[in-house]
Protein backbone atom coordinates (compact mmCIF):
# COMPACT_ATOMS: atom_id res chain seq x y z
CA UNK A 1 0.00 0.00 0.00
CA UNK A 2 1.49 3.08 -1.04
CA UNK A 3 0.88 6.05 1.48
CA UNK A 4 2.74 9.37 2.81
CA UNK A 5 4.66 8.86 6.12
CA UNK A 6 4.03 11.57 8.37
CA UNK A 7 5.76 11.60 11.86
CA UNK A 8 3.74 10.72 14.68
CA UNK A 9 4.73 11.49 18.33
CA UNK A 10 3.64 8.59 21.49
CA UNK A 11 1.91 11.25 23.09
CA UNK A 12 -0.17 11.65 20.14
CA UNK A 13 -2.13 8.35 20.80
CA UNK A 14 -4.92 8.72 23.76
CA UNK A 15 -6.18 5.84 25.65
CA UNK A 16 -9.71 6.03 27.49
CA UNK A 17 -10.03 2.75 29.86
CA UNK A 18 -14.04 1.78 31.03
CA UNK A 19 -16.05 2.70 28.28
CA UNK A 20 -19.05 0.90 28.97
CA UNK A 21 -20.17 -1.91 31.57
CA UNK A 22 -18.82 -5.77 30.87
CA UNK A 23 -22.91 -6.75 30.58
CA UNK A 24 -23.27 -4.12 27.36
CA UNK A 25 -19.71 -4.82 26.08
CA UNK A 26 -20.83 -8.79 26.01
CA UNK A 27 -23.76 -8.03 24.49
CA UNK A 28 -22.34 -6.07 22.28
CA UNK A 29 -20.21 -8.81 20.99
CA UNK A 30 -22.77 -11.37 20.55
CA UNK A 31 -24.70 -8.86 18.44
CA UNK A 32 -21.21 -8.68 15.90
CA UNK A 33 -20.74 -12.34 15.58
CA UNK A 34 -23.91 -12.90 12.71
CA UNK A 35 -22.71 -9.28 11.04
CA UNK A 36 -19.21 -10.51 10.60
CA UNK A 37 -17.96 -11.28 6.55
CA UNK A 38 -14.71 -13.17 5.81
CA UNK A 39 -12.28 -11.25 4.60
CA UNK A 40 -12.19 -13.30 1.72
CA UNK A 41 -15.55 -12.03 1.15
CA UNK A 42 -15.13 -8.44 1.79
CA UNK A 43 -11.78 -8.45 -0.95
CA UNK A 44 -14.14 -9.91 -3.37
CA UNK A 45 -16.87 -7.57 -2.56
CA UNK A 46 -14.56 -4.14 -2.57
CA UNK A 47 -12.26 -5.31 -5.65
CA UNK A 48 -9.02 -5.69 -3.60
CA UNK A 49 -6.86 -8.06 -1.79
CA UNK A 50 -8.37 -10.53 0.95
CA UNK A 51 -9.07 -8.45 3.89
CA UNK A 52 -7.39 -9.83 8.03
CA UNK A 53 -9.98 -12.14 9.95
CA UNK A 54 -13.71 -11.49 9.42
CA UNK A 55 -15.17 -8.08 9.52
CA UNK A 56 -18.28 -5.96 9.72
CA UNK A 57 -19.15 -3.81 7.56
CA UNK A 58 -18.45 0.30 8.12
CA UNK A 59 -21.90 0.94 8.67
CA UNK A 60 -22.19 0.10 12.21
CA UNK A 61 -22.66 3.75 13.41
CA UNK A 62 -26.13 3.51 11.53
CA UNK A 63 -27.10 0.32 13.66
CA UNK A 64 -28.76 1.18 16.47
CA UNK A 65 -27.75 -2.03 18.93
CA UNK A 66 -24.43 0.46 18.84
CA UNK A 67 -25.90 3.47 19.42
CA UNK A 68 -25.26 3.53 23.05
CA UNK A 69 -21.64 2.48 22.25
CA UNK A 70 -20.49 5.12 20.09
CA UNK A 71 -22.38 7.86 22.20
CA UNK A 72 -20.24 6.94 25.06
CA UNK A 73 -16.66 6.77 22.89
CA UNK A 74 -17.51 10.54 21.51
CA UNK A 75 -18.69 11.40 25.52
CA UNK A 76 -15.09 9.93 26.10
CA UNK A 77 -13.37 11.39 23.50
CA UNK A 78 -14.40 14.98 24.17
CA UNK A 79 -13.90 14.73 28.07
CA UNK A 80 -10.10 13.32 27.94
CA UNK A 81 -9.04 15.40 24.68
CA UNK A 82 -11.32 18.13 23.97
CA UNK A 83 -12.28 17.22 20.67
CA UNK A 84 -15.72 17.19 19.36
CA UNK A 85 -15.71 14.67 17.02
CA UNK A 86 -18.03 12.46 14.87
CA UNK A 87 -18.26 9.31 13.41
CA UNK A 88 -17.76 8.32 9.69
CA UNK A 89 -17.54 4.61 9.37
CA UNK A 90 -17.79 2.46 12.37
CA UNK A 91 -17.48 -1.70 12.17
CA UNK A 92 -16.36 -4.83 14.45
CA UNK A 93 -12.66 -6.54 13.63
CA UNK A 94 -11.95 -10.29 14.68
CA UNK A 95 -9.25 -11.82 14.45
CA UNK A 96 -7.21 -14.53 16.90
CA UNK A 97 -3.86 -14.03 16.08
CA UNK A 98 -2.72 -15.54 13.48
CA UNK A 99 0.23 -13.83 11.66
CA UNK A 100 -1.34 -13.87 8.31
CA UNK A 101 -4.06 -11.49 9.40
CA UNK A 102 -1.12 -8.65 9.97
CA UNK A 103 -2.12 -6.08 8.29
CA UNK A 104 -0.26 -2.73 8.08
CA UNK A 105 -2.64 0.13 7.45
CA UNK A 106 -3.55 3.45 7.60
CA UNK A 107 -7.26 5.35 8.08
CA UNK A 108 -8.55 7.56 5.49
CA UNK A 109 -9.65 10.39 8.50
CA UNK A 110 -8.52 13.09 10.66
CA UNK A 111 -9.12 10.38 13.49
CA UNK A 112 -9.20 6.96 14.18
CA UNK A 113 -10.29 5.05 16.94
CA UNK A 114 -9.80 1.00 17.98
CA UNK A 115 -12.28 -0.12 20.88
CA UNK A 116 -11.22 -3.30 22.47
CA UNK A 117 -14.44 -5.17 22.72
CA UNK A 118 -12.51 -8.62 23.57
CA UNK A 119 -8.74 -8.89 24.23
CA UNK A 120 -6.93 -11.75 24.89
CA UNK A 121 -6.49 -12.27 29.14
CA UNK A 122 -3.42 -14.23 29.18
CA UNK A 123 -1.47 -11.86 26.69
CA UNK A 124 -1.45 -7.57 26.98
CA UNK A 125 -3.79 -6.21 24.59
CA UNK A 126 -3.27 -3.15 22.13
CA UNK A 127 -2.08 -2.42 18.45
CA UNK A 128 1.39 -2.22 16.79
CA UNK A 129 1.80 1.02 15.50
CA UNK A 130 4.80 2.82 13.33
CA UNK A 131 5.59 5.60 15.08
CA UNK A 132 8.97 8.31 15.56
CA UNK A 133 10.69 7.43 19.15
CA UNK A 134 13.19 9.85 19.65
CA UNK A 135 13.09 11.07 16.28
CA UNK A 136 13.38 7.68 14.97
CA UNK A 137 11.02 5.43 13.10
CA UNK A 138 10.02 2.79 14.83
CA UNK A 139 7.77 -0.52 15.18
CA UNK A 140 5.73 0.05 18.99
CA UNK A 141 3.19 -1.82 20.68
CA UNK A 142 0.95 0.41 22.46
CA UNK A 143 -0.80 -1.16 25.22
CA UNK A 144 -4.81 -1.15 25.50
CA UNK A 145 -7.12 -3.31 27.75
CA UNK A 146 -10.14 -4.92 27.22
CA UNK A 147 -13.26 -2.21 27.19
CA UNK A 148 -10.42 0.74 26.60
CA UNK A 149 -10.61 2.94 23.61
CA UNK A 150 -7.23 3.76 21.78
CA UNK A 151 -7.91 7.13 20.05
CA UNK A 152 -4.74 8.13 17.38
CA UNK A 153 -4.82 10.21 14.09
CA UNK A 154 -5.81 8.44 11.22
CA UNK A 155 -3.16 8.56 8.95
CA UNK A 156 -0.40 6.38 11.43
CA UNK A 157 0.21 3.08 10.06
CA UNK A 158 -1.03 0.32 12.53
CA UNK A 159 -2.33 -3.62 12.77
CA UNK A 160 -3.35 -5.89 15.43
CA UNK A 161 -0.87 -7.70 16.67
CA UNK A 162 -0.10 -11.52 16.01
CA UNK A 163 0.12 -13.72 19.04
CA UNK A 164 1.24 -17.51 19.12
CA UNK A 165 -2.02 -18.09 21.46
CA UNK A 166 -5.12 -18.45 19.09
CA UNK A 167 -8.02 -16.42 20.83
CA UNK A 168 -10.80 -14.50 19.42
CA UNK A 169 -10.02 -10.98 19.77
CA UNK A 170 -13.05 -8.69 19.26
CA UNK A 171 -12.65 -4.59 18.02
CA UNK A 172 -14.42 -1.82 16.93
CA UNK A 173 -12.69 0.15 14.90
CA UNK A 174 -13.86 3.77 14.13
CA UNK A 175 -13.00 6.81 11.38
CA UNK A 176 -13.51 10.13 12.88
CA UNK A 177 -13.87 13.83 11.71
CA UNK A 178 -14.41 16.65 13.50
CA UNK A 179 -18.23 17.86 14.13
CA UNK A 180 -18.87 21.07 11.48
Amino acid sequence: MDYIYIPVQLDEIILINNIISDEERERLIEVSKPLLVSGAELGRMYGGADYPGNQTLSNLHHNPEFDYLHKEMLKCIKKESGMDLEIVKSWVNWTDGNKKDINWHLHHCTYACVYYMKTNPFLTSGTLFDLVINKRKRKKFVKGSQNSLMLFPGHVLHTAPSSFLRRDRYTLACNLEFKE
